[in-house]
């Protein structure tokens, strides 16, 4: 029996956020899975039933069989998604990925996401949509300016944060901007700004006045333990840390610490314990060869980078769209629970440090990784992104870092997870800080 059904159907698809295909190119995906008598391409679904990705092939297949056709039943991707905005993003996701889309059309997409939620920040919507965050505010600008979208004071950043809109857009955002730098770089005049990124301004000024500040000087709570010294030197108890989870240097002149970190691990953690860390694939067989001496190989993780990729990367002077999270286990033991290679993305993070991570990512990592009650050690602490994650999941902390500045920012972080300090006193408030 022919099918009858009129296309594109009129029942609406909640998470078809590019629309139907027109009728000709889902003809032929009809045709080649009644030639192939499968679906090539697996439908991405939640636990629900949700359809996220694959409408056409899941309507596609059920016109066949009502046609008489046999299909196979197509492959299944399950996602744990809960929230309504994050399905819709893994929706505009995969669809990006899977269609060419024209610089044109990936610029539609940009403008109609600036007009479904103006609310998020541009490297939020940069990385939704695989473009920089530059083109982002480039088009907001051009909304704003005829009124097809309000302007915001203050923007969302994908944890739910906000801060306030600091980047210099006009010239009384810009003398604010030099008046508040001339206390870490001296007088600037005007326009020189311009020739510093002003990430690392609002970083720099912040940190500057998290010196000055006046904080415990012992540690906040029994859990959380941050140190200013050197890993090798720190004092901790053998074979009493259940994972390390770390970030080290990993270019040439760095790579001896690799050795000692893996002596370090070999002695500190439990019998099964782990070193989860994330590294560089320039230098990547000599980190393997340096861990491999000590520990037990176990996998591989992968975080990709949103938005544009890394260019300029290594020998090859290309670019890398993915970095590396090894994972080495004393005497390896099976995982008590099967997690993914692939761990999401977390919004940028760099305003404490510039080698920071993710704190989104480093609480993914020990809620499949570890367990509540654990001790967690960071031995290359920089800004203790790790203490902060492992405050938020539930997690003993032990970790330290070679610069007394980096302690006090680690110190004034924690603070902030407890509400004991307002980050928006700040004076370029933090988007990623607790406020309680």
């Amino acid at each position: 029996m022919k099918n009858t059904k009129p296309y594109p159907p009129t029942d609406p698809a909640s998470y078809q956020v590019l629309g139907w295909m027109i009728e000709k190119d889902y003809l032929n995906l009809k045709e080649s899975i009644r030639d192939s008598g499968q679906v090539v391409v697996p439908i991405v679904t939640t636990f629900e039933g949700e359809i996220i990705d694959g409408h056409h092939r899941q309507l596609a297949v059920e016109e066949l069989r009502s046609e008489g056709v046999k299909i196979k039943v197509p492959d299944a991707v399950l996602l744990h998604l809960t929230e309504t905005e994050e399905k819709r993003e893994e929706a505009l996701r995969l669809n990006l990925q899977r269609r060419n889309l024209s610089r044109k059309q990936k610029h539609e997409i940009v403008q109609n996401e600036l007009k479904y939620d103006p609310s998020r920040n541009d490297t939020w919507i940069g990385n939704i949509c695989g473009v920089d965050p530059k083109t982002v505010g480039s088009h907001r600008s051009k909304l704003e300016r005829e009124k097809e979208i309000r302007h915001f004071d203050e923007y969302r950043t994908r944890n739910g944060k906000t801060y306030p809109r600091t980047i210099a857009r006009d010239s009384r955002e810009a003398k604010k901007l030099r008046k508040d730098a001339s206390a870490v770089y001296g007088d600037l005049p005007e326009g020189s700004f311009r020739k510093i990124n002003v990430e690392q301004i609002q970083r720099d000024v912040n940190r500057e006045a998290v010196k000055k500040m006046e904080l415990p000087s012992d540690n906040l709570t029994d859990d959380i333990e941050m140190l200013a010294c050197d890993f090798r030197e720190m004092e901790v108890e053998d074979e009493s840390i259940n994972a390390i989870l770390t970030d080290p240097l990993y270019e040439g002149d760095a790579l001896h610490l690799w050795s000692d970190l893996a002596e370090f691990a070999e002695k500190k953690l439990v019998d099964g314990g782990l070193l989860v860390a994330y590294t560089g694939i320039e230098f990547l067989p000599e980190v393997l060869e340096r861990l491999t001496g000590e520990l037990d190989y176990i996998w591989q993780r992968v975080v990709f980078f949103k938005g544009n990729k890394r260019s300029n990367c290594g020998p090859i002077r290309g670019g890398s769209g993915y970095r590396p999270i090894l994972i080495f286990g004393k005497n390896r033991k099976q995982l008590e629970k099967g997690i993914l290679d692939v761990i999401p993305s977390g919004d940028r993070e760099k305003e404490w440090h510039p080698f920071q991570q993710s704190v989104s990512e480093a609480e993914h990592i020990l809620n499949d990784m570890t367990s509540q009650g654990d001790l967690i050690c960071d031995p290359f602490a920089g800004s203790f992104t790790t203490a902060i994650a492992c405050h938020r999941t539930g997690r003993r902390f032990i970790g330290c870092d070679l610069d007394k500045d980096n302690l006090k920012v680690g110190k004034y972080r924690l603070l902030a997870e407890k509400g004991e300090v307002d980050p928006s006193n700040l004076p370029f408030p933090s988007k990623n800080e607790a406020v309680s």
